[in-house]
């Protein structure tokens, strides 16, 4: 895939070699944007327990862990992690994204979402599900340019550095 600068964008699923770098992804973008549920160095998750999540998210039908790579570094880390295979609610899953600060505005982000958006139909999924921080006016803007709704806000969702921040509930239905 190309990205807006026309750099190349590759995305693929985790492998459970990848453990260690989707770690030191996750502490360094945590410190780069409030908008995530964690800050730098506070996804705190062994290296074998990431190893044997990302193993189960591959055994899993309907769940996958995307990572997008630019020119051989990690710049995105997707999912789409179905909520229970109990069949009333096992049409649904949920979403997260994140992208690396210096990648933003290159078309990451929407190109990683309409990946997960295909594996989701592709995995007979009906309803993706996401939160994100209310001010985050670009990300609601990917979000609803590719369909998803505001379901409702979560008063103080967030509490960065003492601040309260809240959050909007959004759908897709596929």
């Amino acid at each position: 895939m190309r990205r807006k600068d026309g750099g190349s964008l590759l995305l693929r699923e985790a492998e459970e070699g990848d453990a260690g770098a989707v770690l030191a992804y996750l502490n360094q973008v945590g410190g780069e944007s409030d908008n995530l549920l964690f800050g730098r160095d506070e996804f705190a998750m062994p290296l074998e327990q990431e190893r044997q999540w990302i193993a189960s998210l591959r055994k899993q039908e309907k769940s996958i862990l995307l990572l997008g790579i630019c020119e051989d570094e990690l710049s995105s880390v997707a999912s789409v992690s179905a909520f229970d295979r109990r069949e009333r609610i096992a049409h649904r899953a949920e979403v997260a994204v994140s992208v690396k600060k210096a990648c933003w505005g290159l078309g990451i982000g929407r190109a990683v979402m309409e990946a997960l958006i295909r594996f989701a139909r592709g995995q007979g999924l009906e309803i993706l599900q996401l939160d994100v921080r209310a001010d985050n006016g670009r990300a609601i803007a990917l979000y609803e340019s590719l369909g998803f709704e505001t379901l409702g806000r979560y008063r103080n969702f967030l509490k960065v550095q003492g601040e309260y921040f809240d959050a909007y509930c959004m759908n897709l239905y596929l």
